[in-house]
């Protein structure tokens, strides 16, 4: 594997461990401190970002591709005709009644020619979210990267675990990750999706710690069959 000095520090354990938090599976690398600022810094979706307001993003109409995310809507989301990003999570019955726990972010910028070695590659395959701070630590699956056929051409994948908890470490949320890069001669395309799949507080004990099924795999085919530019 790659190394990723400029993302994960060293390994990474919570000051507090939760109670009956999952394990890693049996071929997934040991969890890392998770640094995402320093891409932040330098993408192109935050250096443009930085000197030109974007308008808020409210429904599909205004997104360069279409995408069936069934469940999920748009709850916020910013862009223009040439840069953008939106959060989709799921409708009030999934979140409330069915106990869908998740989460797809999208971001778009025009299409860079540029020769992708192994660390830009994992630059563009970091998960994200739209605060920035949605991680502590990620744990990836040891294949690393990998190349995929999807309904738009060409896109690299990347799998993982992350973890996520408060500065007090009062709260705790675990999940699954699929990232994704695709690139097309319009638009680069950066998408993370997350499942939570464990969460607990140490301040409401009582209700000891929540679990939810692990839907990685149906974000994974939603993305990978029916993500499409538009024409």
């Amino acid at each position: 594997m790659v190394a990723l000095s400029l993302f994960l520090l060293v390994g990474w354990r919570p000051f507090t461990e939760p109670p009956d938090y999952p394990e890693l599976p049996s071929n997934y690398g040991e969890w890392q401190e998770y640094n995402y600022f320093i891409d932040s810094d330098s993408s192109p979706f935050y250096m443009y970002k930085r000197w030109h307001e974007l308008q808020s993003v409210t429904d599909s109409s205004q997104l360069p591709y279409l995408i069936d995310l069934k469940g999920l809507i748009i709850i916020e989301g910013e862009g223009d005709s040439l840069f953008g990003e939106v959060e989709y999570y799921p409708d009030s019955t999934g979140w409330e009644k069915n106990k869908d726990r998740r989460h797809v972010y999208i971001r778009w910028y025009p299409h860079q020619e540029v020769n992708l070695d192994s660390q830009s590659i994992l630059s563009n395959l970091m998960p994200f979210s739209r605060w920035d701070a949605e991680y502590n630590a990620i744990a990836m699956n040891l294949k690393g990267f990998q190349n995929v056929t999807m309904s738009v051409g060409k896109g690299l994948r990347l799998r993982g675990w992350w973890w996520d908890t408060q500065c007090d470490y009062a709260t705790h949320w675990i999940g699954s990750f699929a990232t994704y890069f695709i690139p097309t001669e319009t638009f680069d395309f950066r998408i993370t999706c997350l499942s939570t799949i464990y969460a607990y507080s140490s301040e409401e004990p009582a209700f000891g710690p929540e679990t939810y099924p692990d839907r990685i795999r149906e974000l994974e085919r939603a993305v990978e069959k029916t993500f499409r530019v538009k024409e």
